[in-house]
């Protein structure tokens, strides 16, 4: 649940069914499903501690994406290679957006937004995503 992305082959099950054993995922688990599915939906998943499907999961908003087993492992080394591509500068500032911006006030995250924004545009990624939009090619990025 603390991954940025969460891809999951179709028939896989998951769940949080400490409760099944009279404990309770409370080290990390309880909180990090809160914020991925909301107060109802932690609650049901949490208390009834059934197995998921990976298109329950997905329904939730637990699972990004389901994929058929036997394209799994090339669709995931599709999705790393379309993420690596990207310049990894802005992948950062974007992470940190959100992780900030995730318990902040609106106000809060706008300006911190702005102020991770700004020194992007002077990056050499960001000069050459303009440039290859202009002479409509594919941009090479060099995290610069």
């Amino acid at each position: 649940m603390a991954c940025h992305f969460r891809l999951a082959e179709q028939g896989a099950l998951l769940g949080l069914p400490e409760i099944n054993l009279g404990g309770a995922p409370l080290w990390s688990g309880a909180n990090r499903l809160l914020r991925l599915v909301g107060r109802a939906n932690a609650l049901a998943i949490l208390l009834r501690g059934s197995k998921l499907t990976a298109q329950q999961a997905q329904a939730y908003h637990l699972i990004n994406e389901v994929i058929v087993a036997e394209n799994f492992d090339a669709t995931v080394l599709d999705f790393a290679n379309e993420l690596a591509a990207k310049p990894p500068l802005a992948v950062a500032a974007i992470i940190r957006v959100i992780n900030h911006g995730q318990d902040a006030s609106l106000a809060d995250a706008l300006a911190y937004e702005l102020e991770q924004f700004i020194p992007l545009v002077e990056t050499k990624d960001m000069q050459e995503g303009v440039t290859a939009l202009f002479e409509k090619r594919e941009p090479v990025f060099i995290g610069m």
